[in-house]
């Protein structure tokens, strides 16, 4: 039988802002809940409350009610009342509730708590291996507390306060998770979600996630997710993960983080991607979010495949960090980022290589270095506009430095920006390999020396300009090209030469 969506949006696959729809149906599904809720009119069979159901402890209550309602037909709807029957109106657990498809789990203002040495989660569907379709499950500001003494880290999806594996549709939603053992929503093998509107308040202890989609994975929106973890706020991995329920890793893509907000008590980012094997990480967004302290806001990839174009399109807007803003673990391909304000610096690509990168209306202040550093593999086709780097006049800051003899770089176009208060506004060094760089509209503020570039292919305001210890222009250049000489040991040869068609260099300024 068909499935009913209720006029919900269901974009097609390779709609172009795929997750804008299924953001539209936020109000739509907090409508048809409350309809379940309260007379159960889209459903066939009825709601079950937990309180009318017997157990030991509220977890078999909650339990058999789920069982119950499973054995109808229609949605299964189940409410988990707001006072529960344990310790200070608390459900009690000993071990995880299994939801199975095609149900509707109703978490009232209430507080689920894993008891002593339980060693489990607090929420996972039924049918790990054969997997589950359309779970719901819906909080009211429900406390989820993993904090059971006695617990014993598995290393597996157990550790997880919520784990939904092979899941096809679902929502989770309106939830605090307290002290979770390692993730507190890890999704495996699981499409077509939403996860939105989640405090997470995590341990100070690595794959303390708040958010960790593993792959194979394709159309998961996740918004409102604020708190603090120890390790990564969220992550999108396609790599082998030996903590989950399988293991074996697959492709990620069109996967949404919006509105997320993220204090660091040990060390994470606030996104990391990673592709690895022959799995793509493709199409990750990251939007309208910030990080307080912490590794860099975005991190891609690490210790997985090094082939670009196993890792790319990834698009990154309007993000606040107090850290860095992207380091690369991982080579890239289309990676588009505007409107990032970045404490440090905005973008290190660390050896990988890149292609397609473009940085557009963004911040860099309190610099530690070079705000966007290339150093290391070969980068092609990156264009920057409309950048601004602020400085307190550090010794090491600069706007943009290439280095190294590893480095190769290409079509590199940078247009409208501006240094304030660096130690040095562009930095090119001999060693770096160049090929058709070029600067335009480059201004400085209080900036010790604007231009620090070796003899290459780079042109600044339709002017090619290089620096070296000689008197004259060093570079290989045709005849006719205007060269801006910097002479950087006593300076006497400094100003701006012609090569004249006899291959002879005429000063025509100082």
């Amino acid at each position: 039988m068909p499935t009913n969506n209720y006029d919900l949006n269901t974009p097609a696959e390779g709609t172009t802002d795929w997750h804008v729809p299924l953001n539209e149906n936020f109000e739509s599904l907090d409508s048809l809940l409350y309809q379940l809720e309260t007379d159960g009119s889209i459903n066939d069979g009825g709601v079950r409350h937990a309180l009318e159901f017997s157990g030991e402890n509220g977890g078999e209550m909650i339990q058999a009610a789920i069982d119950d309602a499973d054995s109808s037909n229609g949605k299964n709807v189940v409410v988990v009342d707001n006072h529960g029957p344990d310790s200070n109106g608390s459900w009690l657990l000993n071990e995880a509730i299994r939801v199975p498809g095609n149900t509707c789990l109703i978490l009232e203002s209430t507080r689920l708590v894993l008891s002593d040495g339980s060693d489990d989660n607090i929420l996972r569907n039924e049918n790990i291996q054969d997997g589950d379709s359309d779970i719901t499950i819906l909080g009211r500001g429900t406390v989820l507390d993993h904090a059971g003494a006695n617990q014993t880290r598995q290393n597996t999806y157990n550790d997880n306060c919520i784990t939904l594996i092979n899941v096809d549709s679902f929502l989770i939603s309106g939830l605090v998770i307290r002290n979770a053992e390692s993730r507190s929503i890890q999704t495996e093998g699981s499409s077509n979600g939403t996860i939105r509107d989640i405090q997470v308040h995590g341990r100070k202890a690595l794959r303390t996630d708040a958010v960790h989609i593993t792959g194979p994975a394709t159309k998961i929106v996740v918004s409102g997710i604020i708190g603090e973890t120890g390790d990564d706020f969220l992550a999108a991995d396609a790599t082998p993960n030996p903590h989950s329920a399988y293991g074996g890793g697959g492709g990620v893509s069109n996967i949404s983080f919006s509105n997320c907000h993220y204090n660091s008590i040990k060390g994470g980012g606030l996104l990391r991607t990673a592709s690895g094997a022959s799995f793509v990480c493709d199409g990750i967004i990251l939007e309208n979010s910030t990080i307080g302290n912490g590794q860099p806001a975005l991190r891609l990839g690490g210790n997985d495949n090094p082939d670009r174009s196993q890792h790319k399109n990834i698009l990154v807007n309007n993000v606040f960090s107090e850290s860095k803003g992207i380091e690369c673990y991982h080579s890239v391909m289309n990676l588009y980022v505007s409107q990032m304000n970045a404490k440090g610096g905005l973008l290190d690509n660390d050896q990988q290589n890149m292609e397609n990168v473009q940085l557009t209306n963004c911040v860099a202040r309190e610099m530690t270095g070079p705000a966007i550093k290339i150093t290391g593999g070969t980068v092609n086709n990156l264009q920057m506009t409309g950048i601004s780097v602020h400085d307190n006049g550090t010794s090491l800051s600069t706007g943009i430095g290439f280095s190294g003899s590893s480095t190769t770089v290409s079509n590199i176009q940078a247009s409208n920006m501006l240094f304030s208060g660096c130690d040095t506004g562009v930095s090119i060094s001999s060693a770096v390999s160049t090929d058709s760089v070029s600067f335009d509209n480059i201004s400085g503020e209080q900036v010790d020396n604007m231009w620090d570039v070796d003899p290459g292919d780079v042109i600044i305001n339709n002017t090619t300009v290089e620096s070296s210890n000689a008197e004259l222009p060093q570079g290989d250049y045709a005849p006719g090209t205007i060269v801006v000489h910097n002479d950087s040991g006593d300076g006497t040869g400094s100003g701006t030469y012609l090569l004249t068609p006899t291959l002879n260099w005429v000063q025509i300024s100082s």
